[in-house]
């Protein structure tokens, strides 16, 4: 079991669920031995490696498959963790997280790497005011998208984490183009659940925006989409928010008062209270503009 890749990607797996040396090493070997491990300077035991990979939630064949893929860990698994640490807030182990993908470009040097860090960063930009995409970052992922003909999961997470920083005109173009190229999100529940999430935030997008006619065409789109074929409670919830928020902000004060009044009444008859007190703070601000 000497091969270098072994310890690398053992490395790569344990700081990308930011777990610590000294967690994975557990009672099975010193972290100092894991270390030596990690860094390829020394081996270990197959047995002691089967338990040190349960401690970190991995299955001998899983980690087998991607040492046999050193340096191309499974897309999914990136955006999983940037999307997890995003929604606790972890924002330390979120920098740590984008280090660590920048870090896999440099020496990658694969294209598909410098997105992914690039979504990572995206994402500490819009919550922390430390980090910010350039200009050029910014033209290089704009141009990435358009050269892409058919879009997959990278592409449409791509969009989602940097939609924030491009020109309105470009989110309202590949919101458009996302909604009519079906293949994607005809192909299975969770690409649709993203393409659903693109065309919500957008929309949410241009509502602050105040851009009346792009929010309604994109609203139009994203009802379109929930409709067929049923698509769960959850995120009929979230599109009568957008809509309750288009209506209050820029169309009909009255129906989205309305609307986001029905769905506060919803929430309190399923025992959450803080959504909807939430929802009438909007419509108590919005009336007293």
């Amino acid at each position: 079991m000497a091969s270098e890749n072994w310890g690398k990607t053992f490395r790569e797996l344990r700081e990308l669920r930011n777990f610590s040396l000294s967690k994975v090493a557990g009672q099975v070997i010193s972290k100092q031995q894991l270390s030596r491990f990690e860094l390829g300077q020394s081996d270990i035991t197959l047995q002691n490696l089967v338990a040190i990979l349960e401690n970190l939630g991995l299955s001998f064949e899983e980690y087998l498959s991607h040492v046999r893929n050193f340096g191309m860990l499974k897309e999914d698994e990136l955006f999983e963790r940037i999307n997890f640490l995003e929604e606790t807030g972890d924002w330390e182990a979120l920098v740590k997280f984008y280090q660590n993908l920048k870090k896999r470009y440099k020496d990658t040097q694969k294209e598909q790497d410098l997105w992914y860090a690039l979504g990572a960063k995206a994402v500490l930009a819009y919550h922390q005011s430390d980090y910010q995409l350039t200009e050029d970052e910014v033209s290089q992922l704009a141009d990435y998208l358009f050269s892409i003909l058919e879009w997959g999961n990278k592409e449409v997470m791509l969009f989602i984490y940097t939609f924030y920083f491009l020109s309105e005109n470009l989110v309202y173009e590949f919101a458009l183009e996302l909604y009519h190229r079906t293949k994607f999100y005809q192909r299975n529940s969770d690409n649709k659940a993203k393409v659903i999430m693109a065309i919500r935030n957008s929309t949410q997008y241009f509502i602050a925006k105040e851009d009346k006619k792009r929010a309604f065409e994109l609203l139009k789109i994203y009802r379109k989409l929930i409709e067929n074929p049923v698509i769960d409670v959850y995120t009929r919830k979230e599109y009568k928010s957008v809509e309750g928020m288009y209506y209050l902000k820029l169309d009909d004060e009255v129906r989205g008062a309305e609307i986001l009044e029905k769905l506060a009444v919803m929430y309190e008859n399923l025992d959450y209270p803080k959504p909807a007190a939430y929802l009438r703070s909007i419509i108590s601000e919005n009336r007293h503009k």
